[in-house]
C-alpha cells in the first residue's frame, strides 16, 4: 500500500468538511491535503488556547 492509496480518502474527507471547495478532480488531492492540514491546525491550536 503506497502513498497514492490515501488520495481518494483525503479527497473524500476534504469534500465532507469543505463542501464548497473546488475538489472535483482527482488531481485536486494536494488541495485536499492542504485543507485537511489547515483544519487539523485550526482544531489543535484553537483547543489549546481556550481559556481554562
Amino acid at each position: 500500500m503506497g502513498l497514492d492509496s490515501s488520495k481518494p480518502a483525503s479527497l473524500d474527507k476534504a469534500r465532507l468538511l469543505f463542501p464548497t471547495a473546488e475538489l472535483a478532480r482527482v488531481k485536486d488531492h494536494n488541495r485536499a491535503e492542504a485543507c485537511l492540514l489547515a483544519e487539523y491546525s485550526r482544531r489543535t491550536f484553537t483547543a489549546s488556547k481556550a481559556p481554562a
